[in-house]
Protein backbone atom coordinates (compact mmCIF):
# COMPACT_ATOMS: atom_id res chain seq x y z
CA UNK A 1 0.00 0.00 0.00
CA UNK A 2 1.40 3.08 -1.10
CA UNK A 3 0.65 6.04 1.67
CA UNK A 4 1.23 9.10 3.00
CA UNK A 5 0.95 9.81 6.83
CA UNK A 6 0.46 13.60 8.17
CA UNK A 7 -0.53 14.80 11.20
CA UNK A 8 -2.51 18.69 11.38
CA UNK A 9 -4.60 20.76 13.82
CA UNK A 10 -6.27 23.88 14.83
CA UNK A 11 -4.16 25.21 17.55
CA UNK A 12 -3.67 28.45 19.50
CA UNK A 13 -2.17 30.10 16.98
CA UNK A 14 -3.67 28.38 13.92
CA UNK A 15 -4.11 25.98 11.81
CA UNK A 16 -0.88 24.03 11.42
CA UNK A 17 0.31 20.54 9.89
CA UNK A 18 3.87 18.42 9.44
CA UNK A 19 4.18 19.32 6.23
CA UNK A 20 3.52 22.93 4.31
CA UNK A 21 2.83 22.43 0.37
CA UNK A 22 -0.32 22.02 -1.41
CA UNK A 23 -1.93 19.08 1.04
CA UNK A 24 -2.17 21.95 3.67
CA UNK A 25 -5.44 23.42 1.88
CA UNK A 26 -6.95 19.60 1.86
CA UNK A 27 -6.55 19.72 5.80
CA UNK A 28 -7.74 23.60 5.87
CA UNK A 29 -10.97 22.25 3.92
CA UNK A 30 -10.90 19.22 6.42
CA UNK A 31 -11.22 21.56 9.66
CA UNK A 32 -13.65 23.77 7.96
CA UNK A 33 -16.21 20.93 7.76
CA UNK A 34 -15.34 19.71 10.71
CA UNK A 35 -18.56 19.85 12.92
CA UNK A 36 -19.16 16.91 15.59
CA UNK A 37 -16.69 16.34 18.28
CA UNK A 38 -15.21 13.52 16.20
CA UNK A 39 -15.15 12.04 12.60
CA UNK A 40 -13.73 10.74 9.13
CA UNK A 41 -13.89 12.78 5.84
CA UNK A 42 -12.72 11.01 3.26
CA UNK A 43 -12.02 12.80 -0.16
CA UNK A 44 -10.60 11.59 -3.39
CA UNK A 45 -8.31 13.98 -5.81
CA UNK A 46 -8.36 12.23 -8.78
CA UNK A 47 -5.51 9.34 -7.94
CA UNK A 48 -5.52 9.89 -4.35
CA UNK A 49 -8.01 8.87 -1.51
CA UNK A 50 -7.65 10.99 1.84
CA UNK A 51 -8.38 9.55 4.62
CA UNK A 52 -9.00 12.51 7.47
CA UNK A 53 -9.79 11.61 11.31
CA UNK A 54 -10.63 15.24 13.14
CA UNK A 55 -11.48 15.49 16.32
CA UNK A 56 -12.51 17.94 19.08
CA UNK A 57 -9.57 18.66 22.01
CA UNK A 58 -9.52 21.44 25.21
CA UNK A 59 -10.31 24.86 24.92
CA UNK A 60 -11.62 24.57 21.36
CA UNK A 61 -8.96 23.29 19.47
CA UNK A 62 -8.87 20.37 16.96
CA UNK A 63 -6.16 17.49 15.81
CA UNK A 64 -6.41 15.30 13.09
CA UNK A 65 -4.75 12.54 11.26
CA UNK A 66 -4.60 12.13 7.32
CA UNK A 67 -3.84 8.92 5.66
CA UNK A 68 -3.26 9.64 1.72
CA UNK A 69 -3.23 6.37 -0.35
CA UNK A 70 -2.06 6.45 -4.06
CA UNK A 71 -4.31 4.41 -6.81
CA UNK A 72 -5.69 2.60 -4.16
CA UNK A 73 -8.70 2.71 -1.55
CA UNK A 74 -9.83 1.13 1.23
CA UNK A 75 -12.85 -2.00 0.92
CA UNK A 76 -13.91 -1.39 4.16
CA UNK A 77 -14.34 0.89 6.87
CA UNK A 78 -15.07 -1.16 10.10
CA UNK A 79 -11.76 -0.79 11.21
CA UNK A 80 -10.99 2.68 10.12
CA UNK A 81 -12.33 4.57 13.87
CA UNK A 82 -9.84 1.92 15.88
CA UNK A 83 -6.92 2.76 13.86
CA UNK A 84 -6.89 6.33 14.84
CA UNK A 85 -8.34 5.97 18.03
CA UNK A 86 -4.74 4.12 18.74
CA UNK A 87 -2.48 5.99 17.51
CA UNK A 88 -4.06 8.91 19.02
CA UNK A 89 -3.86 7.34 22.68
CA UNK A 90 -0.20 6.62 21.86
CA UNK A 91 0.36 10.17 20.77
CA UNK A 92 -1.39 11.45 23.71
CA UNK A 93 0.53 8.72 26.13
CA UNK A 94 3.88 9.54 24.89
CA UNK A 95 3.12 13.37 25.69
CA UNK A 96 5.38 14.60 22.69
CA UNK A 97 2.37 16.38 20.64
CA UNK A 98 -0.65 15.92 22.19
CA UNK A 99 -1.30 15.07 26.59
CA UNK A 100 -3.86 14.76 29.19
CA UNK A 101 -4.26 17.88 31.50
CA UNK A 102 -5.55 17.71 35.31
CA UNK A 103 -8.89 17.50 34.01
CA UNK A 104 -8.34 14.12 31.97
CA UNK A 105 -8.98 16.52 28.87
CA UNK A 106 -6.71 16.41 25.66
CA UNK A 107 -4.46 19.18 24.54
CA UNK A 108 -2.04 19.79 22.40
CA UNK A 109 1.51 19.77 23.87
CA UNK A 110 3.05 22.76 20.85
CA UNK A 111 1.85 25.87 18.88
CA UNK A 112 3.21 24.54 15.30
CA UNK A 113 4.37 20.89 14.44
CA UNK A 114 7.58 22.85 13.35
CA UNK A 115 8.62 23.35 16.58
CA UNK A 116 8.96 19.24 17.44
CA UNK A 117 9.85 18.04 13.96
CA UNK A 118 11.47 14.99 15.86
CA UNK A 119 8.60 13.82 17.93
CA UNK A 120 6.42 14.77 15.03
CA UNK A 121 8.22 12.33 12.93
CA UNK A 122 8.50 9.58 15.63
CA UNK A 123 4.51 9.74 16.17
CA UNK A 124 4.01 9.52 11.89
CA UNK A 125 6.49 6.77 12.05
CA UNK A 126 4.32 4.93 15.14
CA UNK A 127 1.06 5.55 12.90
CA UNK A 128 2.81 3.74 10.19
CA UNK A 129 2.32 0.81 12.40
CA UNK A 130 -1.37 0.99 12.92
CA UNK A 131 -1.78 1.55 9.50
CA UNK A 132 -0.44 -1.52 8.46
CA UNK A 133 -3.55 -3.53 9.62
CA UNK A 134 -5.59 -1.55 7.02
CA UNK A 135 -3.16 -2.82 4.12
CA UNK A 136 -5.26 -5.88 3.79
CA UNK A 137 -8.67 -4.40 2.92
CA UNK A 138 -6.75 -2.03 0.00
CA UNK A 139 -8.16 -2.30 -3.32
CA UNK A 140 -7.66 -1.19 -7.00
CA UNK A 141 -9.16 2.29 -7.21
CA UNK A 142 -12.24 3.05 -9.91
CA UNK A 143 -11.86 5.23 -12.80
CA UNK A 144 -13.27 9.11 -11.43
CA UNK A 145 -17.16 9.22 -11.83
CA UNK A 146 -17.94 12.25 -13.55
CA UNK A 147 -21.50 12.34 -12.77
CA UNK A 148 -20.63 13.60 -9.38
CA UNK A 149 -19.27 16.89 -8.33
CA UNK A 150 -16.13 17.90 -6.37
CA UNK A 151 -18.15 19.64 -3.74
CA UNK A 152 -20.94 16.84 -3.48
CA UNK A 153 -20.75 15.56 0.21
CA UNK A 154 -22.45 12.51 1.87
CA UNK A 155 -22.74 12.05 5.38
CA UNK A 156 -22.83 8.60 7.49
CA UNK A 157 -22.85 7.99 11.04
CA UNK A 158 -20.24 4.65 12.09
CA UNK A 159 -22.49 1.76 12.41
CA UNK A 160 -24.04 2.33 8.47
CA UNK A 161 -23.34 -0.39 5.83
CA UNK A 162 -19.55 -0.07 5.21
CA UNK A 163 -20.10 -1.07 1.15
CA UNK A 164 -22.20 2.25 0.94
CA UNK A 165 -19.82 4.30 2.41
CA UNK A 166 -17.07 2.48 0.43
CA UNK A 167 -18.83 3.32 -2.84
CA UNK A 168 -20.04 6.95 -1.81
CA UNK A 169 -16.26 7.66 -1.16
CA UNK A 170 -14.44 7.08 -4.18
CA UNK A 171 -16.44 9.24 -6.12
CA UNK A 172 -15.22 13.21 -6.27
CA UNK A 173 -16.92 14.98 -2.85
CA UNK A 174 -16.42 14.15 0.55
CA UNK A 175 -17.61 11.41 2.45
CA UNK A 176 -18.01 12.06 6.33
CA UNK A 177 -18.19 9.22 8.41
CA UNK A 178 -19.52 10.54 12.25
CA UNK A 179 -18.93 8.71 15.70
CA UNK A 180 -21.89 9.20 18.49
CA UNK A 181 -19.52 8.23 21.30
CA UNK A 182 -16.48 6.25 22.96
CA UNK A 183 -14.11 8.14 21.46
CA UNK A 184 -10.91 6.75 23.29
CA UNK A 185 -9.13 3.85 23.41
CA UNK A 186 -9.58 1.52 26.95
CA UNK A 187 -6.01 2.22 27.56
CA UNK A 188 -6.63 6.35 27.13
CA UNK A 189 -9.60 6.18 29.03
CA UNK A 190 -8.15 4.12 32.07
CA UNK A 191 -5.39 6.48 31.97
CA UNK A 192 -7.62 9.69 31.83
CA UNK A 193 -9.44 8.16 34.94
CA UNK A 194 -6.20 7.27 36.54
CA UNK A 195 -5.03 10.50 36.22
CA UNK A 196 -8.45 12.30 37.13
CA UNK A 197 -8.52 10.70 40.35
CA UNK A 198 -4.54 11.46 41.02
CA UNK A 199 -5.38 14.94 40.62
CA UNK A 200 -8.60 14.57 42.35
CA UNK A 201 -7.22 13.46 45.31
CA UNK A 202 -3.78 15.53 45.30
CA UNK A 203 -6.19 18.55 45.44
CA UNK A 204 -8.09 17.17 48.35
CA UNK A 205 -4.97 17.09 50.31
CA UNK A 206 -3.44 20.63 49.02
CA UNK A 207 -7.08 22.11 50.41
CA UNK A 208 -6.58 20.09 54.02
CA UNK A 209 -2.70 21.26 54.26
CA UNK A 210 -4.09 24.83 53.16
CA UNK A 211 -6.80 24.35 56.09
CA UNK A 212 -4.45 23.21 58.79
CA UNK A 213 -1.75 26.04 57.88
CA UNK A 214 -4.49 28.28 59.04
CA UNK A 215 -5.22 26.41 61.85
CA UNK A 216 -1.50 27.17 62.53
CA UNK A 217 -1.59 30.55 61.90
CA UNK A 218 -4.91 31.04 64.16
CA UNK A 219 -3.08 29.74 66.88
CA UNK A 220 -0.07 31.38 66.40
CA UNK A 221 -1.83 34.45 66.96
CA UNK A 222 -3.57 33.04 70.38
CA UNK A 223 -0.41 32.16 71.51
CA UNK A 224 0.92 35.96 70.82
CA UNK A 225 -2.17 37.10 72.55
CA UNK A 226 -1.73 34.89 75.25
CA UNK A 227 1.82 36.10 75.26
CA UNK A 228 0.60 39.31 76.04
CA UNK A 229 -1.96 38.84 78.36
CA UNK A 230 0.64 36.81 80.45
CA UNK A 231 3.08 39.88 80.85
CA UNK A 232 0.27 41.97 81.61
CA UNK A 233 -0.86 39.85 84.19
CA UNK A 234 2.88 39.97 85.73
CA UNK A 235 3.20 43.65 85.42
CA UNK A 236 -0.28 43.49 87.77
CA UNK A 237 1.52 40.95 89.81
CA UNK A 238 4.53 42.63 90.35
CA UNK A 239 2.57 46.34 90.94
CA UNK A 240 0.55 44.45 93.96
CA UNK A 241 3.55 43.40 95.53
CA UNK A 242 4.51 47.03 95.49
CA UNK A 243 1.69 48.25 97.12
CA UNK A 244 1.23 45.14 99.30
CA UNK A 245 1.85 46.83 102.84
CA UNK A 246 -0.33 49.94 101.80
CA UNK A 247 -3.44 47.98 100.14
CA UNK A 248 -3.94 44.97 101.88
CA UNK A 249 -7.73 44.87 100.20
CA UNK A 250 -5.90 43.99 97.08
CA UNK A 251 -4.60 40.51 97.95
CA UNK A 252 -7.54 38.99 96.93
CA UNK A 253 -7.60 40.29 93.48
CA UNK A 254 -3.67 38.98 93.64
CA UNK A 255 -4.82 35.48 93.96
CA UNK A 256 -7.53 35.77 91.21
CA UNK A 257 -4.91 36.97 88.92
CA UNK A 258 -2.56 34.37 89.87
CA UNK A 259 -5.25 31.84 89.31
CA UNK A 260 -6.17 33.20 86.57
CA UNK A 261 -2.61 33.44 84.80
CA UNK A 262 -2.08 29.71 86.20
CA UNK A 263 -5.00 28.95 83.97
CA UNK A 264 -4.27 30.53 81.30
CA UNK A 265 -0.40 29.21 80.94
CA UNK A 266 -2.25 25.44 81.01
CA UNK A 267 -4.52 26.85 78.11
CA UNK A 268 -1.53 27.93 76.55
CA UNK A 269 -0.15 24.47 77.22
CA UNK A 270 -3.04 23.54 75.65
CA UNK A 271 -2.86 24.77 72.48
CA UNK A 272 1.05 24.20 71.73
CA UNK A 273 0.03 20.73 72.29
CA UNK A 274 -3.19 20.91 69.84
CA UNK A 275 -0.38 22.75 67.59
CA UNK A 276 1.91 19.80 67.37
CA UNK A 277 -0.90 17.38 66.12
CA UNK A 278 -1.86 19.69 63.62
CA UNK A 279 1.84 19.87 63.00
CA UNK A 280 1.92 16.14 63.07
CA UNK A 281 -1.12 15.58 60.63
CA UNK A 282 0.05 18.36 58.55
CA UNK A 283 3.30 16.36 57.99
CA UNK A 284 0.96 13.04 57.18
CA UNK A 285 -0.69 14.66 55.03
CA UNK A 286 2.57 15.94 52.84
CA UNK A 287 3.72 12.20 53.26
CA UNK A 288 0.85 10.96 51.87
CA UNK A 289 0.71 13.77 48.74
CA UNK A 290 4.57 12.69 48.44
CA UNK A 291 3.23 9.39 48.33
CA UNK A 292 0.32 10.25 46.06
CA UNK A 293 2.77 11.67 43.89
CA UNK A 294 4.90 8.60 43.83
CA UNK A 295 1.98 6.89 42.54
CA UNK A 296 1.43 8.99 40.02
CA UNK A 297 5.19 8.09 39.40
CA UNK A 298 4.94 4.37 39.45
CA UNK A 299 1.43 4.68 37.49
CA UNK A 300 3.49 6.38 34.82
CA UNK A 301 5.93 4.53 34.18
CA UNK A 302 4.06 1.08 34.33
CA UNK A 303 2.22 2.67 31.50
CA UNK A 304 5.19 3.30 29.40
CA UNK A 305 6.57 -0.34 30.14
CA UNK A 306 3.00 -1.18 29.11
CA UNK A 307 3.11 0.67 25.92
CA UNK A 308 7.01 -0.83 25.67
CA UNK A 309 5.35 -4.39 25.91
CA UNK A 310 2.41 -3.44 23.70
CA UNK A 311 5.14 -2.23 20.80
CA UNK A 312 7.34 -5.78 21.16
CA UNK A 313 4.34 -7.68 21.17
CA UNK A 314 3.22 -6.07 17.57
CA UNK A 315 7.06 -6.54 16.14
CA UNK A 316 6.73 -10.68 17.75
CA UNK A 317 2.83 -10.89 15.42
CA UNK A 318 4.17 -9.40 12.72
CA UNK A 319 6.99 -11.59 12.76
CA UNK A 320 4.60 -14.11 13.17
CA UNK A 321 2.37 -13.27 10.52
CA UNK A 322 5.41 -13.22 8.06
CA UNK A 323 6.67 -16.54 9.03
CA UNK A 324 3.40 -17.55 8.72
CA UNK A 325 2.97 -16.12 4.88
CA UNK A 326 6.17 -17.62 4.04
CA UNK A 327 4.95 -21.00 4.97
CA UNK A 328 1.52 -20.96 3.22
CA UNK A 329 3.77 -20.23 -0.15
CA UNK A 330 5.96 -22.87 0.60
CA UNK A 331 2.74 -25.24 1.53
CA UNK A 332 1.26 -23.90 -1.95
CA UNK A 333 5.21 -24.76 -4.00
CA UNK A 334 4.87 -27.95 -2.13
CA UNK A 335 1.50 -29.14 -2.76
CA UNK A 336 2.07 -27.91 -6.64
CA UNK A 337 5.31 -29.98 -6.99
CA UNK A 338 3.52 -32.59 -5.40
CA UNK A 339 0.58 -32.62 -8.21
CA UNK A 340 3.07 -32.43 -10.94
CA UNK A 341 4.65 -35.38 -9.33
CA UNK A 342 1.39 -37.17 -9.08
CA UNK A 343 0.83 -36.52 -12.68
CA UNK A 344 4.13 -38.29 -13.61
CA UNK A 345 3.46 -40.72 -11.47
CA UNK A 346 0.31 -41.55 -13.32
CA UNK A 347 1.79 -41.71 -16.70
CA UNK A 348 4.69 -43.81 -15.69
CA UNK A 349 2.36 -46.13 -14.48
CA UNK A 350 0.18 -45.45 -17.96
CA UNK A 351 3.53 -46.01 -19.58
CA UNK A 352 4.37 -49.12 -17.13
CA UNK A 353 0.81 -50.92 -18.14
CA UNK A 354 1.16 -50.22 -22.05
CA UNK A 355 4.44 -51.59 -22.56
CA UNK A 356 3.78 -54.98 -19.89
CA UNK A 357 0.72 -55.43 -22.45
CA UNK A 358 2.73 -54.72 -25.20
CA UNK A 359 5.35 -57.11 -23.44
CA UNK A 360 2.67 -60.21 -22.99
CA UNK A 361 1.72 -59.76 -26.63
CA UNK A 362 5.38 -60.23 -27.84
CA UNK A 363 5.64 -63.17 -25.53
CA UNK A 364 2.57 -64.70 -26.75
CA UNK A 365 3.58 -64.06 -30.42
CA UNK A 366 7.11 -65.54 -29.42
CA UNK A 367 5.34 -68.59 -28.12
CA UNK A 368 3.51 -68.80 -31.07
CA UNK A 369 5.84 -68.88 -33.30
CA UNK A 370 8.57 -71.08 -30.82
CA UNK A 371 5.82 -74.02 -31.05
CA UNK A 372 5.33 -73.14 -34.97
CA UNK A 373 9.26 -73.91 -35.12
CA UNK A 374 9.65 -76.60 -32.89
CA UNK A 375 6.49 -78.56 -34.70
CA UNK A 376 8.38 -77.87 -38.18
CA UNK A 377 11.51 -79.21 -36.84
CA UNK A 378 9.92 -82.02 -35.55
CA UNK A 379 8.00 -82.11 -38.97
CA UNK A 380 11.38 -81.79 -40.92
CA UNK A 381 13.15 -84.54 -38.74
CA UNK A 382 10.74 -86.74 -39.28
CA UNK A 383 11.90 -86.86 -43.21
CA UNK A 384 14.41 -89.05 -44.52
CA UNK A 385 16.81 -86.08 -45.22
CA UNK A 386 16.24 -84.74 -41.58
CA UNK A 387 16.82 -88.17 -40.33
CA UNK A 388 19.94 -88.55 -42.26
CA UNK A 389 21.15 -84.86 -40.58
CA UNK A 390 20.18 -85.69 -37.13
CA UNK A 391 22.05 -89.16 -37.62
CA UNK A 392 24.81 -86.58 -38.35
CA UNK A 393 24.32 -83.97 -35.62
CA UNK A 394 24.39 -87.46 -33.02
Amino acid sequence: MNNTIYLFGKFKQGITASVNDYTKSIFEEFISKANAPTQIIIHRDGPIMNYGYVRRIANGHMFGICIQINGQYLSTTKKLFEVFENIVADIAVRGDVLRLNNQGDLEPTISYFTDKPEEVERAIANCSNEIVRLSQTCKTLPDVDFSTSDTDINYFKENDNSQTIIKASVKNGYTFIYKEHDYDTLALGGYRSTLYTLNQENENYKKKIKEQENKLRILERKKKQMGVVVALFVALFVGSIIFFNTIEEKNENIEVKQRTIEKQRVENYALNEEKEEIQKENTQLQGQNRSLADKQETTSRELEELKAEYERLKIDYSKLKQDNDDYITEITSLTSKNSTLDKKLKKAESDLASRNTAYRTLQSKYDQISYQLAAMENKYYSTKEGKRELKKIK
